[in-house]
């Protein structure tokens, strides 16, 4: 009973003459398959959509309240403590106080006094939460943050053995934030991590994205195709889930060239392109006339709205530009790219080449 007085406060459901009916405004596979679904969505409507960390949130919010994969966030803190002690031998920190310091290394809890302050605050409100307790981490954000894919990120962290729980938990995200985050909170931003999660889901394990789609909508599955009728994965049929995964792919580069990492942007630009001869050398000297005008090259999450890649499609290539946000706001700077489509979808993942760097 006090669980549907919650819902019922919340606006989830509605006691009508007809009886109980689900808010209208909630898309149609609305679901609280968590046990703390329902606080997700009461947090969630409480956060101020235009805030520019917004999605972020979101994804925050959703992560929190699924339970910890043990096995990739050991290998998270393993691989942050790795660094921090390679970061103060290089300070030269002596060992008892680089011991010290470890110990306030954790895994990943952006917005963590949020979490726990919004938790504390509804289960206040709600006794029937008992012992479901929050759990604040980063994954699916991390990911989305680095601009990684499911392969660069297992490599970035080592967890070629965790793969198969690390693509678990990201299903189980992809599948909160489609059918738990109400579709007046989807905002355009939301909707774009939504659709790059989905899209490099399903790059690596098409058919458990199919199941679930077969489960939302059993009207589709009546008649089952034929494995000879099956069709090879092609990213590209879903314009927009692929230009999701296209700015992820190109937001990785404008990273590393922020931080002016040349050597990691020409890693980046071989993996993206599979056969890209620019060197460090090469894309230092590109960017140079660009950092003797300017200090910085912003890589936070207001420069890497979508508003800032320009995408011009055709059948075989898309044409990009990606617009370097320097700190004045000039937008005077891009990266010109090329997405071959028959490649990527031989390749199954975007291919895309760097063509130069544009002023004016």
């Amino acid at each position: 009973m006090m669980l549907f007085r919650a819902l019922v406060g919340a606006n989830i459901v509605e006691l009508t003459g007809a009886g109980v009916l689900v808010n209208a405004d909630l898309q149609q596979d609305f679901s609280l398959h968590q046990a703390l679904s329902l606080y997700a969505v009461e947090v969630i409507d409480s956060l101020p959509q235009d805030d520019r960390d917004y999605a972020l949130t979101v994804l925050t919010i959703v992560e929190s309240i699924l339970e910890n994969p043990w096995a990739v966030l050991r290998q998270q803190l393993a691989t942050l403590k790795t660094r921090r002690v390679a970061e103060l031998k290089a300070a030269g920190v002596e060992y008892e106080e680089r011991m010290a310091e470890l110990e306030k290394v954790e895994f990943p809890q952006p917005e963590k006094e949020l979490v726990l302050e919004t938790f504390d605050a509804f289960s206040a409100h709600h006794p029937w939460v008992l012992g479901d307790n929050i759990h604040p981490k980063s994954i699916a954000r991390d990911m989305y943050e680095l601009g990684l894919s499911f392969n660069a990120y297992v490599k970035e962290y080592g967890l070629e053995r965790a793969e198969g729980v690390l693509l678990r938990y990201l299903s189980e995200v992809y599948r909160t934030l489609e059918r738990t985050v109400p579709e007046l909170a989807q905002t355009d931003e939301v909707r774009d991590v939504i659709d790059w999660l989905g899209a490099e889901l399903k790059r690596v394990d098409a058919s458990l994205l199919e199941e679930w789609e077969r489960l939302a909508h059993p009207e589709r599955s009546v008649v089952e195709r034929p494995p000879e009728a099956e069709e090879e994965l092609d990213l590209t049929s879903d314009p927009r889930a692929f230009t999701a995964l296209v700015r992820n792919a190109v937001w990785r580069l404008v990273q590393t060239l922020g931080r002016r990492d040349y050597d990691r942007a020409a890693t980046v630009l071989r993996d993206l392109a599979r056969d890209s001869r620019w060197t460090a050398d090469e894309l230092e000297e590109k960017l140079a006339p660009y950092w003797s005008e300017y200090t910085a090259l912003r890589i936070d999450p207001q420069a890497r709205s979508p508003r800032y890649l320009q995408v011009d499609p055709s059948d075989d290539v898309w044409r990009l530009r990606q617009v370097l946000v320097d700190p004045e706001d000039d937008l005077g700077w891009a990266l010109e790219l090329a997405v071959d489509l028959p490649a990527t979808r031989e390749a199954e993942q975007p291919v895309i080449r760097l063509l130069g760097v544009q002023q004016g």
